[in-house]
């Protein structure tokens, strides 16, 4: 079947992705084709600047769940190599575009880059497309309503602040961190307050502290950091306490959704000051989600 591929990475797939997606899904329709998209893994900036800190918005399970829910009939994922960042950008084109079976069409963003340093730029990308008798369909940033164009880099920024509220407005949906529940030290558990544990790994660092959250129907309170009154950790976790609910979910995957930001992270005189601040927590968690 005739496809027409989107090209990004789609971190986050978020309003402005959607608005790609959108004009992909109507050049497919426009050539009786599959709505296809290609992006990439690693992120490209992990490969390119390895020492960059934790910035992805969306991992690669969830990225491909939410380009299917958007319509998408296949995702085809490039290995981002080292190899791959240094093709001179014909070569990309050639070797890992048009080398696809029934190419019809060519969807991205005005922003897109390619090739070796992103030589690569949009009206290369169509002049290759007009010889070879392609669609090239080129989408203007699409603008929130305050004015702002929508983008990965203004979702961490709100992320950052803890200003969830903006970060759902620009992805079109509470942001999550999804992983597996992992065993932990036993301390919520022994506060009252069992806590289902999940490693942050390559999620961009929101700012820390106490979240009202969903995870599909149920709802919690969570807290991200490095739990700084009970010896504190080198690496940030996600503790989420769900309310009403006693199952064992080690090993289980997550997706935690973040609803609203209660407190920043602090450190508590000790353990009986901490309980009590947790069970405050819990309770503004519920009067914010009963709201």
């Amino acid at each position: 079947m005739k496809r027409v591929f989107a090209l990004g990475n789609f971190d986050g797939v978020h309003c402005g992705h959607n608005a790609v997606l959108a004009e992909l899904r109507a050049l497919a329709a426009e050539h009786d084709a599959a709505p296809c998209v290609i992006t990439f893994s690693p992120h490209p900036r992990r490969v390119l600047y390895p020492d960059a800190p934790p910035f992805q918005l969306v991992d690669e399970y969830d990225k491909e769940q939410l380009l299917h829910a958007a319509g998408i009939a296949e995702v085809v994922v490039l290995a981002f190599t080292p190899a791959l960042a240094a093709l001179e950008p014909e070569d990309f084109l050639e070797q890992k575009i048009f080398s696809l079976k029934d190419v019809v069409g060519i969807v991205v963003g005005d922003d897109f880059a390619f090739g070796a340093k992103r030589r690569g730029n949009v009206a290369l990308l169509q002049r290759v497309c007009a010889a070879r008798g392609v669609s090239c369909v080129v989408v203007s940033g699409a603008a929130a309503p305050t004015g702002a164009r929508y983008g990965s880099s203004a979702i961490r920024a709100a992320l950052f602040e803890g200003m969830v509220e903006t970060a759902t407005a620009l992805l079109g949906r509470p942001w999550a961190i999804s992983g597996t529940v992992e065993p932990g030290d036993g301390a919520g558990r022994g506060l009252g307050f069992p806590t289902a544990n999940i490693a942050l790994g390559e999620y961009t660092r929101p700012r820390f502290g106490v979240y009202a959250v969903r995870v599909g129907e149920l709802r919690g309170v969570a807290n991200i950091g490095v739990k700084p009154t009970i010896g504190g950790m080198r690496e940030p976790v996600l503790e989420v306490h769900l309310f009403d609910v006693e199952a064992d979910l080690y090993g289980k995957r997550l997706s935690v959704e973040l609803l609203k930001f209660i407190r920043p992270e602090m450190k508590f005189s000790g353990v009986e000051a901490l309980k009590a601040q947790i069970g405050e927590d819990a309770q503004a968690a519920r009067a914010i989600i009963k709201s």
